[in-house]
């Protein structure tokens, strides 16, 4: 905090390395180990937005969670990394997004645009699993206002799944709803 632009620099630096370990280092100190900290150092944004859509998912879900301590100026900072982060690939990921959406208080999924909400769905319809609560919490309360689309989402993943071989990884459905979804 003293050296803004020197913390930088050595972050920058370390992204650059070829060590995962070093990268996964910033994200954490960058993203959840930010603390209270509401002001953000020249050029962190920026940092913060590569971070996302690093090919490792545990470097994007620690990165995506700065999301969660960024306060009302960096409202669209936040917006900007839970909506820009690819998640398909990790439920522990999709996990992390969902919470953003339904408990960060710094964003909420009903200020999605109808475009990121059409990608955060295909996010979701990728995913491995959504048997996760910070997940169907999300799809509960996206099914009041978006009934239609959850539904789609639920049918999409069990048409992939009949589609793939039984060894797959793929669990289209819940095991159990944390929540129960607002439609029958």
């Amino acid at each position: 905090k003293s050296l803004p632009s020197e913390a930088m620099n050595l972050a920058r630096a370390l992204v650059d390395t070829p060590t995962i370990v070093d990268t996964r280092a910033v994200a954490h100190a960058f993203g959840i180990g930010r603390g209270n900290r509401t002001t953000l150092l020249d050029g962190e944004a920026d940092l913060l937005r590569d971070l996302i859509t690093h090919a490792d998912a545990h470097v994007r879900r620690l990165a995506v969670s700065a999301a969660r301590l960024l306060r009302e100026g960096n409202r669209e900072l936040a917006m900007n990394l839970i909506t820009g982060v690819p998640f398909g690939d990790s439920t522990k990921l999709a996990a992390e997004v969902a919470a953003l959406l339904t408990t960060s208080g710094t964003v909420s999924w009903k200020q999605l645009t109808d475009t990121q909400t059409a990608d955060l769905l295909d996010q979701l319809h990728a995913c491995p699993s959504i048997d996760d609560y910070h997940i169907t919490h999300l799809l509960a309360e996206m099914s009041a206002d978006r009934p239609e689309q959850v539904l789609e989402l639920l049918v999409r993943r069990v048409k992939t799944y009949e589609h793939n071989p039984p060894t797959t990884q793929y669990q289209p459905l819940p095991y159990r709803w944390h929540k129960p979804l607002r439609f029958r």
